[in-house]
């Protein structure tokens, strides 16, 4: 059984015992006989409040609140309202599917030349302010070449650039080349 200062200070009193006693204005602990506890100290002791809770309690309780808060949320499972795939063993191919939160895709391939699959297709998803981010795709034996208002485009040549690739097509026009280094071999 775990009794409070002002408790035990009454027990002790009424069976004569002695009693560990904490001065308010220090840490130490001293043993005297219940009896001689004058009342005035007796009331100090019954009400005197406990301590606040120490930096590195106050640091603990935080770390533990903001770990609670970071932990791992269930995902939320996102519903497939559509997948359809047909192929017909000879290469050609189609598939397209859409998910209840926007996603969409639908891709068609067919053989290519020297054994290449040449895939077009789009792909669009919901951006954050509500518009649809549509993407519209090739891929063959010369890449991958998408399509998108999304996609940046680069700034035009300045002049000085512009002039050194007219000349550059005047050289190769000419019979010029050059090596993996850049440097023109005669």
């Amino acid at each position: 059984m775990k009794l409070s200062m002002a408790e035990l200070l009454y027990h002790n009193s009424q069976n004569n015992q002695h009693t560990l006693v904490q001065h308010h204005y220090s840490s130490e602990t001293q043993v005297v006989p219940a009896n001689h506890l004058c009342p005035r100290a007796s009331l100090l002791l019954q009400y005197k409040q406990s301590s606040p809770p120490s930096l590195l309690t106050q640091i603990i309780l935080a770390s533990l609140a903001v770990i609670a808060l970071a932990a791992p949320q269930a995902p939320k499972i996102i519903e497939t309202i559509t997948d359809n795939r047909e192929d017909d063993g000879a290469g050609n191919y189609f598939y397209e599917f859409e998910t209840e939160n926007g996603i969409r895709q639908s891709v068609r391939g067919t053989p290519g030349a020297a054994g290449a699959v040449i895939k077009t297709g789009s792909f669009s998803f919901p951006l954050d302010d509500g518009t649809l981010a549509e993407f519209i795709f090739e891929a063959d034996e010369n890449g991958y070449r998408v399509d998108s208002p999304l996609i940046p485009v680069a700034p035009p040549n300045p002049s000085h650039v512009e002039e050194l690739l007219q000349i550059v097509a005047q050289l190769k026009a000419q019979g010029a080349q050059w090596n993996d280094q850049g440097e023109r071999i005669d």
